[in-house]
């Protein structure tokens, strides 16, 4: 929160709105630049910031987590505590994705631009973390696995521990070449494997 907010003419804010909610919201002291002259002296870095801020930094969603979170969010902490659990096994963005469901507007980044994280049913993600993580799957903290492995158990309503015990047994690895696509339909592969009944379409 020491970054200053670059300021104009009546105290509006040109840049370091999201650091303003922040400090605001945590009674923090607010550092600013005030005037034209004082943005570094040039037209070009007022421009600069003007447009910038004109059609909206594309912020990205770990960013508007960690603005989030820095304002004490409940359910941010508790995401927080769960990557910090693991120890840092699974990215940041791989266990918010997995603990949340998609915002009003479809996706996790656009539920954070209204401030909300909308969590699954309680533990349900914490546990299908837990339950890959103590797997011994080459891969098996790789984004594009869990996110699949999440979405195949939801949808085919599929029990993740029979699951991940028959990934297991046939050797199952998650190569760096390998896409979401490829992912799941090694997976299928795997599950639908000599089954007569709760085959599965690729």
């Amino acid at each position: 929160h020491y970054q200053t907010l670059s300021l104009y003419k009546k105290l509006n804010i040109i840049d370091g709105q999201h650091r303003f909610q922040v400090c605001k919201a945590n009674g923090w002291e607010v550092f600013f630049l005030q005037d034209k002259e004082e943005l570094k002296g040039t037209d070009d870095y007022y421009e600069k910031i003007r447009s910038v801020n004109a059609v909206g930094r594309k912020h990205t969603t770990i960013e508007k987590f960690n603005m989030l979170a820095k304002t004490g969010h409940k359910e941010a902490q508790y995401v927080n505590e769960v990557f910090y659990k693991f120890e840092q096994r699974f990215a940041l963005l791989t266990v918010l994705n997995t603990l949340s469901a998609p915002g009003s507007g479809g996706t996790t980044k656009q539920g954070l631009d209204n401030g909300v994280i909308n969590l699954i049913e309680e533990r349900l993600g914490e546990d299908l973390l837990e339950k890959i993580d103590n797997t011994t799957l080459p891969g098996r903290h790789k984004d594009l696995f869990v996110r699949t492995m999440r979405n195949i158990c939801k949808v085919n309503d599929i029990d993740v521990d029979v699951l991940l015990t028959r990934l297991e047994d046939y050797g199952f690895e998650v190569k760096k070449f390998m896409s979401k696509e490829m992912i799941r339909e090694k997976i299928l592969s795997i599950w639908n494997h000599k089954r007569r009944k709760n085959r599965i379409p690729l």
